[in-house]
């Protein structure tokens, strides 16, 4: 079902869990452009782009969270510590 948001996030879900980084990432950002408001598909995206320390993409994903539920701290927190690892991997 490539139309549904949520089969594709469960595929992307089980692909990663199976060491399938490449395809998980196409199903994840499929499921996000299918339902571009689901804040648990931008949530995992943003994870998944901070696990392979893609710190801008990752940034720009967070930045997108806090748009869309500015309210959950959480999500704040997040862009931090994202911001925290990348200025660490910087100075590497």
């Amino acid at each position: 079902v490539p139309e549904s948001a949520a089969i594709q996030y469960r595929y992307a879900l089980a692909l990663y869990l199976d060491g399938q980084p490449e395809p998980a990432e196409r199903a994840l950002r499929e499921a996000c452009r299918l339902e571009p408001e689901n804040d648990q598909f931008l949530h995992f995206l943003v994870l998944f782009l901070d696990k392979y320390e893609r710190y801008d993409e990752a940034l720009t994903a967070v930045n997108r969270l806090v748009q869309l539920r500015p309210g959950v701290p959480a999500y704040t927190r997040l862009v931090q510590e994202i911001r925290d690892r990348q200025s660490g991997s910087d100075q590497k």
